[in-house]
């Protein structure tokens, strides 16, 4: 064997190497909430490569057996969007797919939320009303219901639900649905839809404790309907543009005035738009387009440098990041 024909091999298996080293698989995650460590001293950024992967997040709902994971993940300022999951199967994450519903460019699919009986998703869709074609000019509640093996078509929420533009469904024990509608004057407000027959009663304006502020947009309701978590504009604690607030509703449905989630859950950032809870209720999700500053101190920005940062989660763009709810005011933090 000549000596060319070693240097031609050698060459040959150091970039099959590198290659190989380059295609090396994702660690198999596992565990609860994609294996990630628990939160304990503030908020933190979740699943950061699976969910938070460097693309703008948002949106996030977790079935109650905890064995999949729904996001919304987006691309050009909102123009396409789409829901994503993890499944656990046999005790491990699945890589992040397309849900099934989901993934037809021309439509912006957002805000999943799963019922808490499991049976059944919501999300918000531009899509038409008959499922086919270009998309709407206007947002609107779907449904998809577990099939026993999968979610299986969507159909769009009658207009007791829909009446106008509609969004971030959030549903509750008895089968009532929290919804946002934006209004002619550009606010948005909060709305109840409580089951009737086999559809819904007319929507309900709720009160001006949750319509509080300016404006006010995406409440997320607990199963049990003892409180809400409505980001709100315009009220005088704010710690800048829209905050994260708590409202409480007592069992004869008169609620209390909205409580400031604090500061380390609101910050000065602008985009704080959505929060869910985990299914045992003991840890809240939300977006947020907050920096984390330690990725970006240290090293000189290069244009190579500000590439990877451009491609890395917590920069800036809107994330998805959890919290223990017991570290929240109105929760577990003494507030006096």
């Amino acid at each position: 064997m000549s000596i060319r024909l070693f240097v031609v091999l050698g060459l040959i298996f150091t970039v099959c190497g590198c290659q190989q080293k380059e295609t090396d698989p994702a660690p198999i995650l596992s565990g609860e909430f994609l294996g990630q460590p628990l939160p304990t001293d503030g908020a933190v950024l979740f699943a950061p490569g699976t969910v938070n992967r460097g693309l703008p997040c948002r949106d996030l709902a977790i079935h109650p057996d905890g064995d999949e994971i729904l996001w919304c993940e987006q691309i050009g300022n909102f123009r396409h969007s789409v829901i994503l999951r993890s499944l656990r199967i046999n005790g491990s994450w699945s890589e992040p797919e397309t849900a099934p519903f989901s993934g037809d460019p021309r439509w912006q699919d957002i805000e999943p939320a799963v019922a808490p009986d499991g049976h059944t998703l919501y999300f918000a869709s531009n899509r038409p009303a008959d499922g086919h074609g270009d998309a709407e000019d206007h947002h609107a509640v779907w449904a998809v219901d577990h099939n026993g093996d999968d979610w299986g078509s969507p159909r769009r929420l009658p207009d007791e639900v829909n009446d106008g533009d509609t969004f971030f469904p959030s549903p509750t024990r008895d089968g009532s649905l929290y919804i946002t509608r934006d209004q002619p004057d550009g606010t948005s407000v909060i709305y109840r839809c409580r089951p009737e027959g086999d559809g819904y009663a007319t929507a309900e304006l709720l009160p001006s404790q949750v319509n509080a502020g300016r404006t006010r947009f995406n409440a997320m309701i607990a199963p049990d309907e003892s409180y809400l978590i409505v980001p709100i504009f315009g009220l005088d604690d704010s710690l800048g543009g829209v905050d994260y607030y708590l409202v409480r509703r007592n069992p004869d449905d008169t609620w209390h005035d909205p409580v400031h989630l604090g500061g380390e859950m609101n910050t000065v950032s602008r985009q704080e738009w959505s929060t869910s809870l985990s299914p045992d209720g003991a840890y809240l999700f939300f977006m947020s387009d907050r920096p984390d500053t330690a990725l970006v101190t240290g090293a000189h920005l290069t244009p190579a440098r500000l590439r990877d940062l451009h491609n890395s989660p917590g920069t800036g763009q809107t994330g998805i990041w959890w919290i223990p709810t017991q570290r929240l005011p109105g929760f577990g933090i003494d507030e006096s």
